[in-house]
């Protein structure tokens, strides 16, 4: 419980300093290291769309590919409605790089990354 609440990894231990959370970690890295500020932007607008891009992909599509996904992995049918949500949630990222370049604007953000990993 002293690195991480969770008991889970990953976590970024630094002087004494323990912070779990992926997301966390790297807000935590690119403020104290990044040459600039491309990949974590220091405008609050432009900031809270990569934030929200984040919440998007942590909180709505990475729980709809689980929802598809699940129940092949374990060794079970496709879930029609589970793929049904899914293939509406890839509709609302393709939205979003419909508008811009990058998920998040015109230029690669973490929201990239992230999203790219889901």
């Amino acid at each position: 419980f002293k690195l991480s609440p969770q008991q889970q990894i990953p976590v970024l231990v630094e002087d004494g300093f323990a912070l779990p959370e992926s997301r966390a970690i790297i807000k935590y890295l690119l403020g104290k290291y990044a040459k600039d500020d491309s990949l974590y932007p220091t405008d609050l607008k432009t900031r809270a769309v990569v934030d929200a891009r984040l919440d998007f992909d942590n909180g709505y599509l990475w729980p709809k590919l689980i929802e598809c996904f699940k129940p092949i992995m374990a060794g079970n049918e496709l879930d029609e409605e589970g793929l049904k949500n899914m293939l509406n949630t890839l509709t609302i990222v393709e939205e979003f790089l419909t508008r811009d370049k990058w998920i998040a604007g015109p230029k690669m953000t973490i929201a990239d990354v992230f999203s790219a990993s889901s």
